[in-house]
């Protein structure tokens, strides 16, 4: 995506149809998610649906497709490839931080634990976010010391000129971006920014048991996190 910025609009297509494949990872992700949605899609007659259990990424789309019409392999493997490349830098980039922040914080193992244990298996497979508010605010503290990127995120091109509404104008073909890190470790908008703390984003309510303050899905202005993610 990067590549692209600075390719002239003319070169674009050529240039991504080249990254893409040029060692062949595109084809090999296409073709293991094609044979997964093509066996979900088939029909089967006299046998329990199996996709009934299925919790996973893939069987989201096809029950968010079901839902207005029959579900189509082409218009669910283009929604499953965009997914893909979506999200394929920010979400593993959170789950090796969030291993690392326990590593280095060893006393949020015990608490986490006791969290999730609290739950049955129906639970935990079918978690909402008031569920768990401690692995919550642990991951969303992890990703406000830990962005992806680390300086600015959410770079775009201004491709018409625009005034805000307190007067700054923005002249077409300049990038604007949101200076993520240094509004996440500001101390005017967070105590203590630089540390760790993994019950930032959790209080007791009445009846004395932990609830978020502030969901990792709902990015503010002192949160802007590129990518949230969200559970349903």
């Amino acid at each position: 995506m990067e590549l692209l910025r600075f390719t002239p609009w003319f070169l674009q297509h050529l240039v991504a149809f080249v990254s893409l494949r040029w060692r062949g990872s595109y084809g090999k992700v296409y073709k293991a998610v094609d044979c997964e949605v093509r066996a979900r899609l088939e029909p089967k007659d006299g046998l329990e649906d199996s996709t009934a259990q299925q919790r996973d990424c893939i069987q989201w789309t096809l029950d968010a497709s079901s839902k207005s019409r029959k579900p189509d392999h082409a218009d669910i493997m283009q929604r499953m490839m965009g997914l893909i490349v979506a999200s394929a830098h920010q979400i593993p980039s959170l789950v090796a931080f969030s291993i690392y922040n326990l590593c280095k914080h060893p006393e949020y193992i015990q608490p986490l634990r006791d969290e999730i244990s609290g739950m049955n298996d129906e639970e935990v497979c079918g978690v909402r976010k008031h569920d768990t508010p401690l692995l919550e605010s642990f991951l969303k503290e992890t990703a406000r010391l830990q962005p992806l990127q680390s300086t600015v995120s959410i770079n775009r091109k201004v491709m018409l000129p625009y005034t805000f509404s307190d007067g700054t104008h923005v002249p077409a073909g300049n990038t604007i971006c949101v200076p993520q890190h240094a509004l996440m470790r500001d101390a005017k908008n967070y105590d203590n920014p630089s540390e760790f703390d993994g019950y930032r984003f959790v209080a007791k309510d009445a009846a004395g048991k932990l609830a978020s303050t502030s969901r990792f899905s709902h990015p503010s202005p002192l949160f802007p996190f590129w990518g949230s993610v969200g559970r349903p």
